[in-house]
């Protein structure tokens, strides 16, 4: 899958404000802010998401990173990588041992495999891009939700700051 990107120009101001905060502390306001924006797009994905038996719309989840050496982050919304369907009702999968003994699951498949096949298609299905309409529909509240968060933070962080000398 393509990885989007977001710029947001014209915040210097909040930029610079962020810069001048000690660095755990934009930073937990980063963290913060792309949590709160990262919400209207999971949550349309879990909307939008075919619902057939359910189990799709059940695992989405939003992962968060921060740089580390300077102020940026991102927040990876999507499947989770390591949920298989379940083959049976009960959950369980046929095991099927090869010449040697060794045990292998067959029957697996990934959600973020079927996500994938679901959002691009295949050579025998239609694309159904979900997770797209679920990012252009909330990338404008997210954007505002990240903004507000920033502003936010950056307001706490200035009421907290010490004021200079008291005569």
């Amino acid at each position: 899958m393509d990885d989007v990107t977001v710029e947001v120009k014209g915040l210097a101001e909040l930029q610079q404000a962020l810069e001048q905060m000690a660095d755990k502390v934009a930073k937990k306001g980063i963290r913060a802010a792309l949590k709160s924006g990262a919400q209207p797009i999971q949550n349309g994905m879990v909307t939008l998401a075919p619902h057939d038996t359910g189990f799709l719309a059940e695992h989405f989840n939003t992962k968060i990173r921060i740089g580390r050496d300077e102020l940026s982050g991102s927040a990876f919304i999507g499947p989770q990588g390591k949920v298989d369907y379940p083959e049976f009702l009960s959950g369980a999968y046929r095991i099927v041992r090869n010449a040697k003994g060794k045990a292998r699951k067959v029957g697996r498949i990934a959600v973020a495999t079927v996500a994938r096949f679901l959002e691009f298609g295949t050579a025998k299905m239609a694309k159904k891009a979900f997770m797209t309409a679920a990012f252009e529909v909330g990338k404008n509240e997210a954007l505002a939700l990240i903004t507000n968060s920033l502003s936010d933070t950056v307001a706490k962080a200035a009421a907290e700051a010490p004021r200079g000398p008291n005569l």
